[in-house]
């Protein structure tokens, strides 16, 4: 395919989807107890442990940027949003060996 090709041009991130995946890639650098306070709130404790700091961050975020939850006002719409907020805050996996 040619560099200038409608469908491959089509699937490219847009500039400010690059800088916010650069962003969050950045946050999740910082030590845990930096991304807590930048959450706003402590993360939750079940059974004896606690939420990554990471998980909770983008959890904290995608509250604060949704108006409905998964399935409202349709379950297609809700499925539309999911879609399109998940490849912004998506990175590489980590494997380790244990």
């Amino acid at each position: 395919m040619a560099p200038d090709d409608p469908e491959l041009l089509r699937d490219r991130p847009r500039l400010a989807e690059r800088v916010q995946r650069m962003i969050g890639r950045a946050l999740l650098l910082l030590p845990d107890p930096l991304i807590v306070r930048l959450a706003g709130r402590p993360a939750p404790v079940i059974d004896g442990q606690r939420l990554d700091a990471g998980v909770h961050l983008l959890l904290v975020d995608r509250a604060r940027h949704l108006r409905y939850g998964l399935i409202e006002p349709t379950v297609a719409a809700g499925r539309r949003d999911s879609r399109h907020s998940t490849p912004q805050r998506a990175r590489p996996p980590v494997w380790s060996c244990a």
